[in-house]
């Protein structure tokens, strides 16, 4: 086929077929003048085929051993120019430097590489003519690990051996990296903790809106986490005989719908939330609905080896876990971060505090984008665990999503808006603190009250951001409204109780007589400046309860706990105390004592 003399290439006119083929070069002249041909006959191969890869895929190596990849490649049309094998630790990012295996028929992959967290590989070859196969096809081949002996350790979170004590905060919020031979909670806790005794160590998980303790719990897997709580120091946890999750797809967890879930990490390595995503794509970052616990539930920042997370999700659905994301695709992060606040726009963050125990992530509030039902800026309370104590928005009467809620934030609504909750505690030996930030950015003809519904008081939190009050039985639950308005809005709302006194008093102390603690309530018709002393019979003072405080409109509960002002118990007996209430410009408005009876 001639060409022109500019054409350095030859594209051929017609397909040519895959089998050989010969080449002759020479040229003529505008003359018709042939020349002799310049550089001879060649001979060539036309392929189209791929090259072949010979392999048993490895399903297992054995932790800390070397692993042998035995291949072969070939291929009868243009040969082999390159084959190569490529590994890595299970979860990593970049592949060591390619292997040359064109002439070798095995490597073997040092044991530094063969750990718990999974081994990951795959082989190339391309011929001479540039086709080029993979084995596997698409993606890699993961390899799980046998770890042998002890198994996986506890020591890898808790190197000194697993944080102990009997209070909430000592609950370990955990899981186990891998899948154990052995699964059941027996076979795993059993034999490093001692025959189950939940006095001395607890084991248990959630689901179906109620917790599960070790005898129904059947077997411990990986993707799934569990509460422990152990007594005694320096206890540790080994799985026995385990092997590493596989690592080439997305590990799959199911969601029910309005249900928490307690999952875990199933890989012995550090996952990013952003590799964390739902069936929409939507990664947890920013999730308020996805916690871990410290001693109270925290907003999860990543998903870690051995420790566990709890997660609601209003739809159900799936969450997906993929090792390596920058291989998978890009899950979408949805925000609902607030930055700033409009002029009428605030954001009330409450905290609740039982001895130990705390719930310290309820917010309450009105921003123009939201919605005065469930929208996204809402999220879901988690569950309170033994000896604890939760703050819980009550949004149960929602037509979607009906729930109690830890954060539940409204439409603004210039006259005022209001919330009910309920608080539970167990702790008999302790007050229960709740405490209220952010109200500075109310508006300036605004009022706010909580309301404790269940003893039909209220405190003006303008003078007091914060209230607490003793216990008389574990789990006890106490109903409480929080309105935010207008003076008519707050009086609207007022959940049957007085809000603004009529008068300036002092109110009997309740119980009377008492041990160890009692409650005295002051009424203040308009702000005032108030004292609160207790005596003892020889007119001594014991304790100052109240010094100097300005206080807005409206009632205020103070507990006394029989401590004088060293802090130590007093002894039984007849005590008095006594209140004096000047205006700011210091009128006297009230002066006035009252008895009380400690009893031992």
């Amino acid at each position: 086929y001639p060409v022109g003399p500019a054409l350095d290439t030859l594209e051929s006119p017609i397909p040519l077929t895959e089998t050989s083929h010969t080449l002759t070069v020479f040229a003529v002249d505008s003359a018709l003048n042939e020349t002799g041909v310049s550089i001879g006959t060649i001979n060539f191969n036309v392929d189209f085929t791929d090259p072949v890869i010979s392999h048993n895929q490895v399903l297992e190596g054995t932790v800390n051993s070397p692993l042998t990849i035995s291949a072969s490649f070939a291929d009868p049309a243009s040969g082999v120019a390159r084959a190569e094998l490529y590994y890595r630790k299970g979860g990593e990012m970049t592949w060591q430097t390619p292997v040359d295996m064109k002439t070798l028929p095995s490597y073997q992959i040092a044991s530094a590489f063969v750990t718990s967290t999974g081994l990951e590989y795959y082989l190339e070859v391309e011929d001479v003519a540039g086709n080029i196969n993979q084995k596997p096809v698409d993606g890699f081949y993961s390899i799980e690990v046998t770890i042998s002996g002890q198994g996986l350790s506890s020591t890898k979170r808790w190197s000194t051996g697993i944080s102990n004590g009997t209070s909430v905060a000592n609950y370990q919020l955990l899981s186990f990296p891998g899948t154990a031979a052995n699964r059941t909670p027996n076979d795993i806790l059993v034999d490093d903790l001692g025959a189950y005794d939940n006095t001395k160590w607890k084991f248990f998980t959630y689901g179906s809106g109620d917790w599960i303790e070790f005898a129904n719990i059947n077997t411990i897997d990986p993707g799934k986490g569990y509460f422990l709580i152990v007594k005694d120091a320096g206890m540790n946890i080994s799985t026995g005989l385990a092997r590493s999750v596989t690592t080439d797809g997305l590990f799959e967890i199911s969601l029910p719908s309005g249900e928490w879930v307690v999952i875990g990490n199933p890989f012995d390595f550090h996952i990013p939330l952003e590799n964390i995503y739902n069936q929409d794509e939507i990664s947890m970052v920013g999730n308020a609905d996805f916690y871990t616990w410290d001693g109270e539930w925290t907003a999860a920042t990543s998903l870690e080896p051995w420790r566990g997370y709890i997660y609601k999700s209003a739809t159900g659905g799936q969450l997906f876990i993929n090792p390596r994301l920058a291989n998978g695709g890009t899950a979408k992060i949805l925000s609902n971060a607030i930055t700033t606040l409009e002029d009428d726009e605030w954001l009330i963050d409450i905290k609740v505090k039982n001895g130990n125990a705390r719930d310290l992530h309820n917010q309450v509030g009105v921003l123009h984008r939201a919605e005065d039902t469930y929208d996204a800026m809402d999220h879901f309370e988690p569950p309170m665990l033994p000896k604890g104590v939760s703050l819980r928005i009550d949004n149960r009467d929602w037509s979607d999503n009906g729930d109690i809620y830890t954060t539940d934030i409204k439409k603004v609504n210039a006259e005022g808006n209001f919330w009910d909750f309920e608080v539970i505690a167990s702790n008999v030996k302790n007050n229960v603190n709740l405490t209220f930030a952010g109200l500075e950015d109310l508006p300036d003809d605004y009022d706010i009250f909580l309301i404790d519904k269940s003893i039909s008081t209220a405190q003006n939190l303008a003078g007091r951001p914060g209230y607490y009050y003793a216990i008389g039985g574990s789990n006890t639950k106490r109903h409480f409204r929080l309105v935010a308005g207008t003076r008519d809005f707050v009086n609207a709302n007022n959940a049957g109780v007085a809000l603004y006194p009529d008068a300036y008093s002092l109110s009997q102390n309740f119980p009377n007589p008492f041990n160890p603690k009692t409650t005295i309530q002051i009424s203040i018709q308009d702000e005032a400046i108030v004292d609160l002393v207790v005596y003892n019979l020889l007119g001594e003072e014991v304790a100052t309860i109240v010094n100097n405080e300005y206080l807005p409109a409206g009632y205020y509960n103070y507990i006394w706990s029989s401590r004088n002002h060293s802090g130590r118990r007093v002894a039984s007996g007849i005590y008095f105390y006594s209140t004096r209430i000047k205006s700011p410009s210091g009128q006297m408005l009230l002066s006035q004592t009252k008895k009380m009876i400690l009893v031992k």
